[in-house]
């Protein structure tokens, strides 16, 4: 558990640095979207897909957690912490394409990063509960399944 939130703070930690430099100001709260966002990130990293496809996925991932989170903290409690209505292809001011577009393109580098530290973390080896599913084929064409657990 503590490792998990090792992984957590670094990933809050680089989320509140990116919004100081990109808005001059930042909150606790994007501390905690941050170690959110990385830990999802760190979950996708785990799929056995492209990497592309993995960035697509972390991407659309962030910004639906800054929509709910929008929501709820902007719209609802009427924080403020962002605003990206004056921003074009944007939904109740709580998430934009633009802004989409560079998670997409961030989540690269934070998988990468994600998948060095969870290394050094767990001691080169994934988390336990991590299952590997390998399929092949025999003569008569039927798919068997081998389950390896690492």
């Amino acid at each position: 558990m503590a490792k998990k939130l090792w992984l957590a703070c670094i990933g809050g930690y680089s989320y509140f640095l990116l919004e100081l430099i990109y808005n001059g100001n930042s909150s606790w709260f994007s501390f905690v979207l941050g170690g959110i966002c990385f830990t999802i990130i760190g979950k996708i990293r785990l799929f056995n897909l492209n990497n592309i496809y993995k960035c697509i996925i972390s991407g659309i991932m962030i910004t639906a957690v800054e929509l709910l989170t929008g929501i709820f903290f902007n719209l609802i409690l009427n924080w403020k912490m962002w605003d990206y209505s004056l921003l074009p292809f944007n939904i109740l001011g709580q998430i934009c394409l633009p802004f989409s577009l560079i998670w997409i393109i961030l989540s690269f580098p934070a998988i990468k990063i994600n998948e060095m530290l969870a290394k050094k973390i767990y001691a080169n080896k994934l988390p336990a509960n991590k299952i590997k599913q390998n399929l092949s084929t025999n003569l008569n064409g039927n798919v068997k399944s081998h389950i390896k657990i690492s």
